[in-house]
Order: C-alpha cells, then sequence, then structure tokens
C-alpha cells in the first residue's frame, strides 16, 4: 500500500494478492488454517442468491502491470488465523 501511495497510479487500482484466488479459494484456505473439520463447497453467484446483484465471475486478480506486489494471499490468511487465535487466549 505504501508502494501504491508513493506511485500515485492513476485511475482505480485493485489489489489482490497471487495467485488469482476465487472466495472459494479463501474460504478453504482459511477454514484449513483454522484447523476446523469443515466441508467447504463451491458454488456459482446464480446458485447463491444474495439481496444484492454479484458479478458472475468474482475472481481476485491484478490484471493493471502498474499496480504493487501484493505477496501470496494465502500467507495473508494464515498470519490474520494465527493473530486471532492468539488473541482468543
Amino acid at each position: 500500500l505504501v508502494d501504491c501511495a508513493e506511485q500515485r497510479p492513476a485511475g482505480v487500482l485493485h489489489l489482490a494478492g497471487h495467485p488469482t484466488a476465487t472466495w472459494f479459494d479463501v474460504a478453504r484456505e482459511t477454514v484449513d488454517a483454522l484447523g476446523v473439520a469443515c466441508e467447504v463447497r463451491p458454488t456459482t453467484s446464480a446458485e447463491f442468491v444474495r439481496p444484492a446483484a454479484r458479478p458472475a465471475c468474482s475472481i481476485l486478480r491484478v490484471t493493471r502491470t502498474d499496480t504493487p506486489a501484493m505477496g501470496d494471499w494465502r500467507e495473508g490468511v494464515r498470519e490474520v488465523v494465527a493473530s486471532l487465535k492468539a488473541a482468543a487466549v
């Protein structure tokens, strides 16, 4: 984020870690990091009806070449889960 503030790229940026991920990938990684026995099943926006309209494809990815690198999102999930577990003790 500091790189982004210093570079001041024009327009709207979508910052996301790598590799590309779906919300299913994020949910599965979170459950794995928590170490709980929970089945995470994929679904589609059409099957998962919500009050607000959802995009047909909501993959978390960066498409602009001038977007700062954010690192591996899976490491971020593990760090956040570990921090929350430590705070709950």
